[in-house]
């Protein structure tokens, strides 16, 4: 597996995209061997946008949200992943950034 990951916020009930992807942070990334029963990391770094955009406040329209829709690098099918309580910046805002894949855990 190489590279990064599709992420974005959903909701409406339907898997409908709210507002911008997960922009690609650059870092370093290198191709990983996922052994059968292994396990894989990409980071994810979102904005606190709370109730009223956060530090973001004018720049983010604050809508509820249903979870994150996920593509493994290089794949077309995705996996939902329902997260409860969440709020999404539904502007065009970018308050999303993915890392990539990577075999190590997440801070080293």
């Amino acid at each position: 597996m190489f590279g990064y990951p599709g992420v974005s916020v959903v909701g409406g009930g339907n898997g409908t995209q709210i507002g911008q992807a997960a922009d690609r942070h650059d870092w370093a990334h290198a191709r990983v061997v996922v052994a059968p029963g292994a396990t894989v990391t990409a980071g994810l770094l979102a904005v606190n946008i709370g109730d009223n955009g956060g530090p973001l406040a004018d720049l983010c329209k604050v809508v509820d949200a249903d979870g994150y829709r996920i593509y493994p690098p290089g794949n077309t099918a995705a996996a939902y992943v329902p997260q409860r309580n969440m709020k999404a910046c539904s502007s065009d805002t970018h308050w999303l950034q993915v890392y990539p894949v990577t075999s190590r855990p997440l801070g080293h």
